[in-house]
């Protein structure tokens, strides 16, 4: 496998898909930190700079899961494409070695696009807003959490591929369950987030009125919440919701060591899966 490795190695270091997903990741990072930075003298006159800072610091790695998609589907594709797959299997590599030696660069890849782009925004934001108002041991922990999360994309991302011969059908079917994952995620959250109770409005005229609070119809509760909580915090699209959005990280915060073993799962289950159908599949 060393080979293989050594060789789709130095094709991702040419790749254009790689250094695109790289700057187009790192560029909505700093664009999303030196925004709320410009705002901040105007808009958020109550927010220190620090708190900016921890406020913007993984709030992009909600595009994470589409700019990892595009990638792992070109890298994949373009060895179907050119018939590299066919070429290694000739010479004598197994189909096991295939697949994992494509898991390790796409997850690589995944690992080292969201590592730069929090360490650019951290050292930028370090030098304009001083030390994020973040403790050490909460900016660990999301960093460990995001390095699995890296992992579990990848994993999802390179099944597909390995398993849809054409780019661009790979490409379409990566990138719409990217965006399926953001879609679900901001539903359950949105849900979740739903109050118990709400108050009893009244208009009379131009004159609005707030009576006592009812049950608010909209609200989940039993083992419905119990569903849709255990979803945001299993699939991958609502581990990156949680980690993006400040607000939502004391919520994966309460149990890390769970959301890394969920993305263990995900890694495990669709590797074993991707191994054992591409081992049948017939490659022309």
């Amino acid at each position: 496998m060393r080979k293989l490795l050594r060789a789709d190695f130095l094709r991702i270091k040419k790749s254009k898909s790689f250094w695109g997903g790289l700057v187009v990741l790192a560029g909505f990072a700093l664009g999303i930190f030196f925004d709320f930075y410009r705002r901040v003298p105007r808009v958020y006159t109550t927010i220190s700079l620090p708190e900016v800072l921890a406020e913007c610091l993984f709030q992009h790695m909600i595009l994470a899961g589409i700019v990892f998609s595009v990638f792992c589907s070109l890298f994949t594709g373009t060895e179907y494409e050119e018939g590299t797959i066919r070429n290694k299997l000739v010479t004598g590599q197994s189909r096991t070695s295939i697949y994992l030696s494509n898991y390790i660069c796409c997850m690589t890849v995944s690992i080292f696009q969201a590592v730069v782009s929090v360490l650019l925004t951290l050292a930028v934001g370090t030098v304009l807003c001083g030390k994020p108002y973040m403790p050490a041991e909460q900016f660990l922990w999301l960093f460990v959490i995001l390095l699995f999360l890296c992992m579990a994309y990848a994993s999802i991302y390179n099944l597909c591929g390995m398993l849809i011969s054409s780019k661009s059908h790979a490409s379409m079917a990566n990138v719409l369950l990217a965006v399926a994952f953001i879609v679900l995620a901001s539903y359950l959250v949105m849900k979740l987030g739903q109050p118990e109770t709400v108050p009893q409005v009244s208009i009379t005229g131009d004159t609005i009125t707030y009576g006592e609070e009812i049950p608010n119809p909209g609200y989940v509760k039993g083992i419905q919440r119990e569903i849709y909580q255990f979803l945001t915090d299993f699939l991958p699209g609502g581990q990156s919701y949680q980690i993006s959005i400040s607000s939502l990280q004391n919520q994966i915060l309460r149990h890390p060591a769970l959301s890394c073993c969920y993305s263990a799962i995900i890694i495990i289950a669709a590797n074993l899966t991707g191994i054992f159908m591409f081992r049948r599949k017939d490659i022309k």
